[in-house]
């Protein structure tokens, strides 16, 4: 990696946003919170005549074009629409599926691909902690393969930028911007996908996570070994971003569209749905706002361009050394806001009880959570209603195991 010094001493090189003058993107995932975000923040902040190709999977009776016109008809590209409406018409919809062959792209747009693309950012992933070790590697690792694969027939390939995760080697207690020796060959690993069943699978996954908790971290790291592998002839880079929050301030403070992961606890603790975790008060929560993320993003792919390396470069994007915010902090400042600015339809009052020694959790959680889930879900029977909170609890307490 190089330091800032020798970054800043490299006059010639041309500024980031000269740099992407002109230059073709191919962005997949953006159908995701970080990659609509990615989307915005290009056509706002980077207005030159390139295009951007977005890699869209056609689900529920809609054309890719009709889910990009309905992706960017949302409040995110309202500024964009009203104020710069031309700049829409950068976006270029490529039909795809990152699961299949050759991506899901036809003949046609894969030759429109190779023969105009600068810049790849690889967003699309499964993000779900409990995906099953077959579909995991199906999406965060064969993806990655058939990426690659791609990128190798770019003629005008100036970088590619892999989005991994701060938590792919979460199991080490210090975490450097290398990539990590796994314990199995991950083309071995893959073939075993032709001939074991999803349950033989399920028999392996103790030995294969390495101390790991779930199947995302673990093949987010197969993925960066795989680069490492294939793709380093190529202009690559590995970001690894920890957990990807609200933006700070673009294009709207606060703004997420999604309810998974942190967001989601948040929500609940807002509605006084979640009153308790098993946690130590000062352990570190390592957000980041999902615009400062893609500012390093286009970042590393302007350094990636014209730092060209015989590897894989890792980028480690986290605040926990540096700006440490404790889980106590944390809460103590959530339930300020919330008692301050309450939601509509709270369950109850928003409170949070640290929940320590890990033994007393099953019993805090027994008589915090489910008790009252129990009776407000009898309260809703009798009034022939359908229940809903014993569900939600179910949901919270996998959330938070994994």
């Amino acid at each position: 990696t190089m330091s800032s010094v020798d970054i800043l001493s490299s006059s010639d090189w041309p500024t980031i946003t000269e740099f992407y003058i002109g230059l073709d993107i191919f962005i997949t995932g953006v159908t995701g919170f970080m990659g609509k975000c990615l989307l915005e923040k290009l056509l706002r902040s980077l207005p030159n005549e390139g295009r951007i190709f977005v890699l869209v999977r056609p689900n529920k009776g809609k054309s890719v074009s009709e889910r990009i016109e309905e992706l960017t008809s949302t409040r995110l590209f309202q500024d964009l629409r009203t104020e710069t409406p031309e700049v829409m018409d950068r976006i270029v919809p490529i039909a795809g599926d990152i699961t299949k062959p050759g991506l899901g792209i036809s003949k046609e747009d894969e030759e429109i691909l190779v023969g105009n693309v600068s810049v790849v950012f690889h967003l699309a992933a499964s993000i779900r902690f409990n995906e099953t070790l077959r579909n995991a590697l199906l999406y965060n690792v064969i993806g990655v393969r058939e990426m690659i694969k791609l990128c190798h027939k770019m003629k005008k390939l100036k970088s590619l930028v892999h989005v991994s995760t701060a938590y792919a080697n979460c199991h080490l207690s210090n975490c450097d911007e290398i990539i990590y020796p796994l314990n199995v060959q991950y083309d071995k690993l893959l073939d075993l996908l032709d001939w074991m069943t999803d349950e033989q699978l399920d028999l392996l996954l103790p030995s294969l996570l390495q101390g790991r908790p779930n199947t995302y971290t673990f093949t987010k790291a197969v993925a960066e070994t795989l680069l490492q592998n294939e793709a380093k002839d190529l202009p690559v880079a590995i970001f690894r971003p920890s957990i990807v929050g609200a933006a700070y301030k673009e294009p709207l403070p606060g703004w997420i569209d999604c309810f998974h992961g942190s967001a989601g606890l948040f929500l609940a603790i807002g509605k006084g749905i979640l009153r308790s975790m098993c946690c130590a008060r000062n352990g570190v929560v390592d957000l980041v706002p999902v615009d400062y993320v893609n500012n390093m993003l286009i970042a590393v792919g302007w350094i990636t361009a014209l730092n060209r390396t015989s590897q894989p470069v890792v980028y480690n994007y986290n605040t926990g050394t540096m700006n440490p915010l404790t889980i106590a902090t944390l809460y103590y400042s959530l339930i300020a806001s919330y008692h301050e600015n309450p939601f509509d339809d709270i369950f109850r009052r928003p409170y949070m009880i640290h929940c320590r020694p890990a033994f007393l959790w099953p019993c805090v959680h027994f008589i915090i959570h489910l008790i009252p889930g129990y009776l407000m879900d009898s309260i809703l029977r009798i009034r022939g209603k359908k229940p809903m909170f014993t569900k939600i609890y179910g949901k919270l307490n996998t959330a938070l195991n994994h």
